[in-house]
């Protein structure tokens, strides 16, 4: 006989993201870290890249829907059908400074839009909850901040290597500018002059934003010593993390940071432009520079850290782990997941 599930109606959850490959749900960690929890609250969560299965609307209860661009008409299709809608992910070209006037105006209509059609819009920091407020001023905005299992990061105090690291998708170009990669190299290259046995690693999903990069590279003395990890799995990308000694987080903007949170937690000194939802996640936790553009003094940054006294560094670095411990570990996340999910399936 057939065991019955345990999972109801009410328990069917269609994920949603325009992304190219179904791959991406799993090797970034945003999208990977909510189906891990909702599927640790008993739903029955299904994948999808395309606005047609909305169309089923048998198969599913709720839309979770990331982003306020592309996810525009899968809403609209849903709540046709009377299911309900929930859009999270980060808003970046919310920040007008970053994102430009048009970029920003388009962003503001398109995530009004959303919201028209969302029951809630659960926002991932409060640099982007900022933004919205400045415009939009609809009651259906709950702030859960992005998590990680922080005790699978934590650095263990096993000697580090001379590794500096970064992580970026790269399946669009504008996301390799945008994450300030381009910088990082041309930081890497000043600091490798003086330090030609350091590596950095860019962890992440190759694509046009891979071939960007690799011009810059090519004529460039540290080229040999730059590695293209490509995606990894967890477990592959935090033993990278542990050994690696510095990460860059260069951004111009970032929705929340979760890439550089990773990277506190896993023992490195983060060295972050504090855009966005950066100085949340790691903020004086890490080492923040007043200029991105000013390659010399952030390679200057790198090899002054070589020099600090080991108490010192040791003192930066449990200050760190502490900062993930304690805002941002997943059990926060998926206690605040279900009280919300509780009041929302009254």
């Amino acid at each position: 006989m057939r065991k019955k599930s345990t999972l109801n109606k009410s328990k069917r959850i269609i994920f949603y993201s325009s992304v190219k490959y179904y791959r991406q749900f799993s090797l970034q960690g945003f999208y990977r870290k909510d189906i891990i929890l909702l599927r640790e609250m008993g739903y029955d969560v299904k994948l999808s890249k395309s606005f047609l299965n909305f169309f089923r609307f048998w198969t599913y209860d709720i839309a979770f829907i990331y982003f306020y661009r592309a996810g525009l008409l899968p809403a609209m299709i849903a709540r046709l059908f009377f299911k309900k809608v929930i859009f999270t992910g980060g808003a970046d070209n919310l920040d007008e400074s970053f994102a430009g006037k048009k970029n920003y105006l388009v962003q503001k209509f398109l995530f009004t839009a959303c919201s028209m059609f969302s029951n809630i819009n659960i926002v991932v920091s409060k640099s982007d909850m900022r933004n919205i407020k400045k415009f939009y001023t609809g009651s259906n905005l709950a702030l859960i901040r992005h998590s990680i299992k922080v005790n699978e990061y934590l650095y263990d105090r096993s000697p580090k290597e001379n590794i500096i690291t970064t992580t970026v998708w790269m399946g669009r170009t504008e996301n390799v500018i945008r994450k300030g990669v381009d910088t990082a190299i041309m930081v890497f290259d000043k600091f490798y002059n003086e330090h030609p046995d350091y590596f950095l690693y860019i962890i992440g999903l190759t694509g046009d934003g891979t071939e960007y990069l690799r011009k810059i590279i090519e004529n460039l003395p540290c080229k040999g010593n730059i590695i293209f990890t490509g995606g990894l799995n967890d477990a592959d990308k935090i033993a990278i993390l542990k050994k690696s000694r510095f990460y860059l987080q260069l951004s111009l903007y970032e929705g929340f940071g979760l890439a550089a949170l990773e990277a506190l937690a896993a023992g490195n000194i983060v060295i972050h432009s504090g855009m966005g939802g950066l100085n949340e996640s790691v903020g004086e936790f890490g080492i923040v520079v007043d200029n991105t553009n000013s390659v010399n003094s952030i390679a200057r940054i790198l090899s002054d850290s070589l020099t600090w006294d080991q108490n010192v560094l040791n003192k930066k670095l449990k200050e760190g782990r502490n900062h993930a411990l304690e805002l941002f570990d997943d059990s926060r996340r998926l206690s605040l997941f279900r009280e919300f999910f509780a009041s929302f399936e009254k």
